[in-house]
């Protein structure tokens, strides 16, 4: 069997993402970059990460397909919310379909997956909802697909790099919970510096996750 291929220009990519997310947090609060350069920026997040993607041996269409959908999202979601929140569900779905793909055999249960998860979700929507008015169904689909998505994480198979895609999911969760809870229910200062930190830090990991496991698996 030939040896799996390493993954490819990690250190000067991660350099690359670095400067990237100094730019879009420096233009988010102006202290660095005029605000007025945020958005090419920010939309230069997935090109990045596809970039990178795109020298790797393996680049599984689901990957692909997740990160063109959360590109979309980036995107549409400073023209029209809920075409933002549309485009990241059906990101959310793609990345859980590939998890779910390489998920461990056979699947041992952790009770403690599905007593946090649900307390969490549980308790974000017990604040949300008295304030979300007609987007209380979109809310509430777009909670069950993130849930899925760190699920459907969590249980991918052991492989060497998996924190990285554990990580990259709880960062989705906490950067979705911050956008919801700050347009929603309770806006805060800084809430945009968060989001995009978290936002990045997601899409890092669930990328280098990825990137790693399909180094594993080979297929």
């Amino acid at each position: 069997m030939a040896a799996a291929p390493r993954v490819k220009y990690s250190t000067a990519f991660l350099l690359l993402y670095a400067l990237l997310g100094v730019s879009v947090g420096g233009s988010v609060e102006g202290w660095v970059i005029p605000i007025d350069y945020f958005f090419p920026f920010k939309v230069a997040i997935i090109p990045v990460l596809l970039l990178f993607v795109a020298v790797q041996s393996y680049r599984p269409g689901w990957l692909l397909g997740a990160l063109l959908f959360s590109w979309i999202g980036d995107i549409t979601i400073h023209f029209t919310f809920m075409g933002g929140v549309a485009s990241f569900l059906v990101a959310h779905l793609v990345y859980a379909y590939g998890f779910y793909r390489q998920r461990e055999q056979p699947v041992r249960p952790r009770w403690w997956i599905f007593f946090s998860l649900p307390v969490y979700i549980g308790l974000l929507m017990g604040l949300l909802l008295p304030h979300t008015g007609e987007f209380t169904l979109p809310v509430m689909l777009y909670a069950l697909a993130i849930s899925g998505m760190l699920i459907t994480a969590l249980y991918v198979q052991p492989f060497v790099g998996k924190w990285w895609l554990v990580a990259g999911a709880i960062c989705f969760v906490i950067s979705d919970s911050v956008i919801a809870i700050n347009k929603f229910a309770y806006p805060f200062e800084g809430a945009d510096v968060l989001i995009m930190g978290s936002y990045m830090l997601a899409q890092l990991g669930l990328v280098m996750g990825s990137v790693h496991l399909y180094k594993k698996v080979g297929r």
